[in-house]
């Protein structure tokens, strides 16, 4: 039986308007366990040329997928990235800060 997704009201409701906006790579992840949204170790997939002794340069992108294995950097709560991604949180908590200023 899979557990029910968090909304992003229902994160912002557990963790506070005042978590911190990402901007980059970690735009709308964030843990459900603890609210951290600094760093995850997430299996990814990469090009490497790879020689006998080892790697010599690594290029292109960093990629995963919804599915991909997650784990939360602060507390360890681990799932998959869809676990992790909260779609439009950053620009609901932007939105928040917002109005709290004017």
């Amino acid at each position: 039986m899979s557990k029910k997704h968090m909304n992003n009201k229902e994160f912002i409701k557990k963790f506070g308007p005042d978590i911190e906006v990402n901007e980059n790579c970690l735009t709308d992840f964030a843990c459900p366990e603890c609210g951290s949204r600094s760093q995850f170790d997430i299996a990814v997939t990469m090009t490497a040329t790879m020689c006998d002794d080892g790697s010599d340069d690594v290029s292109g992108d960093i990629e995963w997928e919804d599915e991909s294995p997650i784990t939360c950097g602060d507390c360890s709560h681990d799932g998959t990235v869809l676990d992790f991604t909260f779609d439009g949180l950053d620009q609901e908590l932007e939105d928040l800060k917002a109005k709290t200023e004017s």
